[in-house]
């Protein structure tokens, strides 16, 4: 599989049963590859990904400089939902968060940074943001001892 681009891909992309996610810096899209290199999907976004896929259940998580962090399914491309913790582009706003962390699922829970604060959403229903308070206490990061 070869696939030309002008900026690059800046994070590895993420296999799962035998689909090849990743997203591109150019053109802005998350694209799904199967293993033998055919094009499965592609899901646009509305400026350039530079964080890494995550895949959970049927859904595939990425954030974009556009502000959003979104969740496709992962068959078919189509979006699931979308969570803007702040500015994001649209055709009349330039000025934008961009999601540039790397996301991690955990508990049911896509957990990333972005201008300044850790949200946790869920990842399949995108509940409110959970405050990081009720993310650890949900044993999702190991308890520190008391000294």
């Amino acid at each position: 599989m070869k696939s030309q681009t002008e900026w690059g891909v800046d994070k590895s992309p993420v296999v799962s049963d035998g689909v090849i996610f990743f997203g591109f810096m150019d053109n802005n899209n998350l694209y799904a590859f199967e293993e033998g290199g055919s094009l499965k999907w592609i899901f646009p976004c509305q400026s350039g990904i530079h964080s890494a896929p995550v895949v959970y259940g049927q859904y595939v998580s990425v954030g974009s400089d556009d502000g959003r962090v979104y969740a496709v399914n992962r068959s078919d491309g189509e979006l699931a939902w979308s969570f803007a913790p702040r500015f994001t582009v649209d055709v009349r706003n330039y000025a934008t968060t961009p999601i540039i962390s790397d996301s991690i699922i955990e508990n049911r829970t896509v957990i990333f940074g972005a201008n300044g604060t850790i949200y946790g959403l869920h990842a399949q229903t995108i509940e409110l943001p959970k405050p990081l308070e009720q993310i650890v206490k949900e044993s999702i990061f190991p308890e520190i001892p008391t000294i």
